[in-house]
């Protein structure tokens, strides 16, 4: 039986400051795509990894599949943990939990209010990106993916 994507995730710590959050790592062509926080709000003009908060009662894969539908009018498949990022704005602790995810919907449309641009990434541009504070553990884990996708997207490519 094959492992659900959360069997790797560390459990989320028990307060009730904490605020869980997922993230869409969507890979598609060796490239991710990414999101721009709208200037003016929380963690704005700063980029990130699509999503949002979990409900009460959802799972996180049931969460991002629904805030990428709200976000970018798209659906998505949630493939695998990626990492945990957290933050400490105000009075309480944002718990990001990224995923690697596969576009399987329409093409996706410009992003919501929440976000201002959106950027189908290399694994170089992740790294020269100003990330809100949550995303950037995570950054490299997700550049180091994406690496290895961009070698097999270009190897596939000199076979046409």
């Amino acid at each position: 039986m094959k492992p659900t994507p959360t069997d790797d995730r560390p459990a989320l710590p028990r307060h009730d400051r904490v605020v869980a959050v997922v993230g869409a790592a969507i890979f598609v062509s060796g490239r991710c795509l990414v999101a721009r926080r709208t200037p003016g709000g929380s963690s704005g003009g700063r980029w990130e990894f699509p999503g949002g908060k979990v409900e009460l009662g959802e799972s996180p894969e049931q969460a991002l599949c629904r805030e990428i539908q709200e976000e970018l009018g798209t659906f998505i498949r949630v493939e695998e943990w990626v990492g945990r990022g957290v933050s400490e704005p105000d009075d309480r602790f944002i718990v990001l939990d990224v995923y690697r995810c596969a576009l399987v919907g329409p093409k996706i449309k410009m992003p919501g209010p929440a976000h201002d641009a959106i950027l189908w990434a290399t694994s170089g541009d992740l790294n020269s990106l100003n990330w809100a504070l949550a995303d950037v553990p995570i950054v490299p884990r997700v550049a180091a993916l994406l690496s290895n996708s961009e070698t097999v997207v270009s190897k596939d490519r000199g076979r046409d």
